[in-house]
């Protein structure tokens, strides 16, 4: 009997693509310098947008929360 071998799987490039698209709420938090728990919170009171889920899991559209950060960046430095 042959065994077959196992073969890494790559993720194909256009999931890679879309999956570049978006933070995960690790990442997130990572990138805001919060706990997990606290994006989880922040994003539950509305105050995280481009939230959205797929297949289960919550991502965050970057270029939405990126120009969001911008944002309230501008406003601290208008203070």
């Amino acid at each position: 009997m042959h065994r077959e071998q196992e073969q890494a799987v790559q993720p194909a490039p256009v999931v890679q693509a879309v999956e570049s698209r978006f933070y995960g709420v690790v990442e997130l938090a990572q990138v805001l310098g919060v706990s997990r728990s606290t994006v989880d919170r922040l994003a539950r009171q509305g105050r995280i947008p481009g939230r959205l889920k797929v297949g289960g899991q919550v991502r965050y559209f970057k270029p939405v929360v990126d120009s969001w950060i911008n944002d309230q960046v501008s406003r601290v430095g208008e203070l």
